[in-house]
């Protein structure tokens, strides 16, 4: 069994949800036995000499090339023997996946980071581009093999609102990167946000706190301070201006920064899918103040999840009193993610799924209305944001590919 995962946007290093579950799932997959290549669309956002030092290949491609040259593609995969190809968005699995298997006998896994329809609507985008992102949904779900999500509640939300077939929906939980945070008291009392402020939801969520949630907490702690961790647009780090927030901006490992702070926040209405701030959070040994939304799947003895302000204001609150038990919830929660989430775990669960998808016999796939060559929203919202205007390192016309392997890199123009 050699699976392809198909890549666009940032890898490694991982700089948001999506890219941490690219750089940490393919290594410990290799390490549970399963024969991984990657197939990165490179911009200039990634690190390839990181990349090069991973346990499997990587071919990287410029933009023109991973989406339009068909035929070198099909020509490396055929070489490399895959079996699976994994998209996570429904464009690709409509342009690429349906290119390639035309030439192809493999099969087609949609790894689905968000519901995009959803995440659409909540947004306040109009009808007609969520009816649109909606028949996507149903047309990727309906051409791939395998839909492969990470709770039950997005399981539910695939099978009900995108037509998903039950047996062939997946699930494949988060992971938890690196070692977790021995539980501990906290000198002082910090409010911490994690997350990438170019995507909206996240935007949204700094606004709360700065606008709502910390003078409400200030006025039972005056002492209090927040730490927002993560990469932020300008406007972003204007607004936090003058409201006494330590703005830390991105780092390469955030645990260091979070595991100072006594309590989480995850004040997000919007979104559902990918939720690596509350298990990076957990895995520090902090608490967890959540919306509804952010937490959706999620169950741990120090994750609360409250809609209502009020009482979301004197969570935080009692937690940062101590009135909680928040030590020996933090310690039940640590328990449980070492036992459920870490890669290594996940990886385990990862290669069932993929061995039960390999020994599916190829079906005949459904046709679906027309190919997307469209961009993905979420690489859209980067584009229109300029999020990496400044370091990108190399243009799509320099080259034609390339592969970074056992610490070597090699280009092709």
């Amino acid at each position: 069994m050699r699976i392809c995962i198909f890549i666009d946007g940032t890898f490694i290093p991982e700089r948001d949800g999506a890219s941490t579950r690219f750089a940490y799932l393919p290594r410990s997959l290799v390490a549970a036995g399963v024969d991984i290549i990657v197939f990165h669309c490179f911009r200039g956002w990634s690190n390839l000499h990181k990349i090069s030092q991973e346990p499997y290949s990587t071919y990287y491609f410029s933009p023109q090339t991973y989406y339009f040259d068909h035929k070198l593609l099909v020509e490396i995969l055929r070489r490399e023997r895959i079996d699976i190809i994994q998209f996570n968005d429904a464009e690709s699995v409509l342009s690429l996946g349906k290119a390639l298997t035309s030439s192809l006998e493999v099969r087609v896994v949609y790894e689905a980071h968000y519901h995009t329809s959803t995440l659409a609507e909540q947004l306040g985008l109009n009808t007609v581009s969520i009816e649109s992102l909606k028949q996507l949904e149903r047309e990727a779900c309906s051409y791939a093999d395998e839909l492969i999500v990470f709770t039950e509640n997005d399981k539910d939300r695939w099978i009900h609102l995108s037509g998903s077939d039950a047996r062939r929906t997946s699930i494949i939980p988060f992971g938890i990167s690196g070692k977790t945070v021995q539980p501990r008291a906290r000198q002082k009392p910090k409010l911490v946000f994690l997350g990438n402020m170019y995507f909206e939801p996240n935007e949204r969520a700094v606004e709360r706190i700065v606008k709502e949630i910390l003078p409400a907490v200030r006025t039972f702690r005056p002492d209090v301070n927040a730490v927002i961790i993560g990469d932020m647009p300008e406007h972003v780090r204007k607004y936090c201006d003058g409201h006494d927030i330590e703005l830390i901006g991105e780092v390469p490992d955030a645990k260091t920064w979070i595991s100072e702070c006594s309590v989480g926040l995850a004040p997000i209405s919007e979104g559902s899918g990918v939720r690596t701030k509350i298990l990076e959070y957990l895995s520090c040994g902090i608490p967890v103040v959540s919306s509804t939304a952010a937490a959706e799947g999620l169950d741990f003895p120090a994750l609360f999840v409250c809609d209502d302000f009020q009482q979301y204001i004197r969570i935080c609150v009692d937690l940062l009193n101590g009135q909680l038990s928040r030590l020996s919830r933090a310690n039940e929660t640590i328990a449980i993610l070492n036992k459920n989430h870490l890669w290594e775990t996940v990886a385990v669960e990862a290669k069932s799924v993929y061995q039960k998808i390999r020994a599916t016999p190829l079906r005949k796939r459904s046709n679906v209305a027309s190919v997307h060559n469209g961009l993905p929203l979420w690489l859209e919202e980067v584009f229109k944001k300029k999020r990496f205007s400044e370091t990108s390192i190399i243009e799509p016309s320099d080259f034609r590919y390339g592969k970074a392997d056992n610490g070597k890199i090699e280009t092709f123009r």
